[in-house]
């Protein structure tokens, strides 16, 4: 009987074992991307509980996002038709035509030729909610730039993020250091874009691209600043058709505070 119990509970303890191997190889081979789902969003709860349906957006950048996902929380009119608020920054690459398609986003900050790549009949789904302006890329520098060339960046710490579909802090600026010739390895790639502004700041990077309207930067001196490019598109704000149209009102008055937050104010043209 004994020894029954024994060989009993050595099978136990063996499956136990092969169990939590298990768990741990799955755990540890599962997607990048549930990674950095976790990584690149926040999620705040309404005083609704009546309900589990959650209002979701996506913007490009996490400056500022918990403060606009907590806004929204605390609007009452957003809590009489959501149990909660999930915002999400993940690399754009993350974002692909099942997204769009899906309208997993009841709420989303995208360039229109973006959309229009991933969906060409976006608009059918989504509906322009805020129109912003054009705008300017410089490269901020903790030295005098005299000249864009080879020898300006030797040596020196250069910032980018890690974000292929990112125009201003990646695309641009990568090519136009390639045409440099610039050594890559002098490239830190950051995760997000306040990552790269607080390690600029903090002078952990010597040169990093950004748009000029980003007010930690609105009074960099002039000498250690020079345009990368001007008039790029920031794309516009879009609303999925699922959202109730009572709503919009609400939803642009939140946006137009989130851009004002960013010293970006939306084309009222």
């Amino acid at each position: 009987m004994s020894e029954h119990l024994y060989i009993s509970t050595s099978k136990l303890i063996f499956i136990g074992l092969v169990a939590a191997l298990s768990i741990w190889f799955f755990t540890l081979h599962q997607p990048q991307q549930t990674l950095q789902l976790s990584l690149s969003q926040h999620t705040c709860l309404t005083n609704n509980n009546q309900s589990n349906a959650s209002f979701n957006l996506y913007i490009p950048t996490n400056y500022h996002s918990q403060q606009l996902a907590e806004s929204l929380c605390n609007n009452t009119e957003i809590s009489k038709h959501y149990h909660q608020v999930t915002i999400n920054w993940q690399p754009r690459k993350f974002i692909g035509s099942e997204t769009i398609l899906t309208q997993a986003y009841d709420l989303i900050w995208l360039r229109d030729y973006r959309l229009q790549g991933l969906a060409p009949d976006y608009q059918s789904i989504y509906q322009p909610l805020v129109e912003l302006p054009t705008y300017d890329i410089h490269w901020y520098s903790h030295s005098p730039i005299a000249s864009l060339d080879k020898t300006f960046f030797a040596q020196k710490k250069i910032g980018l993020i890690d974000d292929p579909a990112s125009l201003s802090t990646y695309q641009l600026p990568l090519t136009q250091l390639r045409q440099l010739n610039v050594d890559e390895s002098q490239i830190v790639y950051c995760a997000n874009y306040q990552s790269l502004v607080q390690k600029f700041l903090n002078q952990q990077l010597d040169v990093i691209p950004s748009i000029s309207l980003v007010s930690a930067l609105q009074d960099w001196p002039s000498t250690q600043q020079a345009v990368l490019a001007q008039n790029r598109p920031m794309g516009n704000w879009y609303v999925s058709n699922q959202v109730d149209a009572k709503l919009h009102g609400l939803l642009t008055k939140q946006v137009n505070h989130y851009m004002q937050s960013l010293q970006i104010s939306h084309n009222k043209s």
